[in-house]
């Protein structure tokens, strides 16, 4: 796990273990059977309806097992995201959450970018000290990111003829 610090919150990387061609497989045959969500973020590509039944990932033990350095957590929704050429997703939170995860099925090319919540109060710290607003987060297959789920973020436009895939999710930290 690497942990770095953007806008002063933290996020965190994983890399994992990946079967990428029998994941894409896996995903392009859920995206057949399971209706889309057309109320999210997800503009022109495919997102799934949202699920608790964590059963459905071929490789939720991939992730789940990844993230065993946090504190005791509970999983609580995740979605699948297909983008072709010319889709995106717009910016959004994720309320409800404590933090949000991402799991990359496929390349991300830069695309998720993460904005700072404070640029509002704080867009003179770019000016000043040249420290941007907003913060692009490059993936490959298998790298897992999560980031606090009130930062605001969107998906840039997809460029290329294969399909982005990810999967996403949203975690509670179980408090006592």
């Amino acid at each position: 796990m690497r942990e770095e610090q953007h806008f002063s919150s933290s996020f965190w990387f994983f890399e994992t273990p990946i079967e990428q061609n029998d994941y894409i497989k896996w995903a392009l045959k859920y995206e057949k059977d399971i209706p889309r969500d057309s109320s999210k973020s997800n503009v022109g590509g495919y997102q799934s309806l949202s699920s608790t039944d964590f059963s459905k990932i071929p490789f939720f033990e991939v992730i789940k097992n990844s993230l065993h350095e946090l504190p005791s957590f509970t999983f609580k929704n995740w979605w699948l995201n297909i983008n072709r050429k010319g889709d995106y997703n717009r910016t959004h939170t994720h309320p409800f959450a404590d933090v949000a995860g991402v799991y990359y099925i496929t390349d991300n090319h830069e695309a998720l970018t993460l904005i700072n919540p404070l640029q509002h109060n704080r867009l003179w710290e770019d000016m000043v000290f040249n420290k941007p607003c907003h913060t692009k987060i490059n993936a490959k297959p298998g790298d897992l990111i999560l980031f606090p789920a009130d930062i605001p973020h969107f998906v840039d436009p997809h460029n290329s003829h294969n399909p982005r895939i990810s999967l996403s999710f949203n975690i509670s930290f179980n408090f006592k």
